[in-house]
């Protein structure tokens, strides 16, 4: 089997984490479960444009989050980060 399955694999037991009701199961079960292979010594390796498909999902899974409420509310707490930082610039 190759390294690359076997990492898909054992990614795949960390959604077991879902069971737990940890938040964001998606990417701690996996990164978890294959973080702890890697210490004892399996050799794994992800796929070559795995990182900018991960990017990619996680970007969709963010965007859908955005509605106007939460738009609204990241504009104001940018606004008052801006006054602040201003304020110790002057």
């Amino acid at each position: 089997m190759t390294p690359i399955l076997i990492t898909f694999g054992i990614s795949l037991l960390g959604g077991a984490a879902h069971w737990f009701n940890i938040p964001l199961t998606w990417i701690i079960g996996p990164l978890i479960t294959v973080g702890i292979a890697r210490i004892v010594g399996m050799n794994l390796k992800a796929p070559s444009d795995g990182r900018q498909l991960s990017q990619s999902a996680v970007g969709v899974a963010d965007s859908k989050q955005m509605t106007p409420p939460v738009v609204f509310f990241y504009t104001r707490k940018l606004v008052c980060l801006w006054l602040q930082v201003s304020s110790l610039c002057c």
